[in-house]
């Protein structure tokens, strides 16, 4: 039992192109099922990551953890992979700060946490060269065009307990 946390998208043909971007650095497990969670629009997949949770918590919940669905903006995802980033480079997880409580695994030696935020940080390195922002909205890059009617790639955060 644990928290399970997602990313997911409107726009099938990022949800496919970020699928095959896992399977090219070794973020996926189980191919199939991670295709038809692709399939899905989910792009990306945590468990039990405190620090991520509680980013997504305060900064797109209003510090209100109630496993609703919430939209991400650019800025925010930027904004994780920056203090992602930073815990890296640094081992300073002030910005970002490793939550306790009974659905986290905070009791290892703390390779879980760290490979959470490996993989975290070449996700959104993959998911930030795909993506653009015009006009508040999210779009994958390959399906924007100028002047045109185009899909928004609508970015949400969900978790599940």
């Amino acid at each position: 039992m644990g928290l399970d946390m997602f990313l997911k998208t409107t726009d099938k043909d990022l949800a496919e192109r970020m699928y095959y971007l896992n399977v090219k650095h070794g973020r996926v497990e189980d191919r199939d099922f991670e295709y038809e969670s692709a399939m899905r629009g989910e792009i990306c997949y945590w468990r039990k990551q405190s620090s991520i949770h509680n980013f997504f918590v305060e900064q797109v919940q209003n510090g209100v953890d109630d496993c609703g669905t919430y939209e991400v903006d650019l800025g925010t995802l930027k904004d994780l992979y920056n203090r992602v980033k930073k815990v890296l480079e640094t081992g300073d997880d002030s910005d970002l700060p490793i939550v306790d409580g009974f659905f986290f695994n905070v009791s290892d030696d703390g390779s879980w946490i760290r490979n959470g935020l490996e993989y975290t940080k070449g996700f959104l390195e993959d998911l930030l060269n795909e993506i653009i922002e015009v006009n508040g909205y999210i779009y994958y890059k390959r399906n924007y065009f100028p002047d045109s009617y185009n899909w928004n790639a609508r970015i949400e955060y969900y978790a599940s307990w």
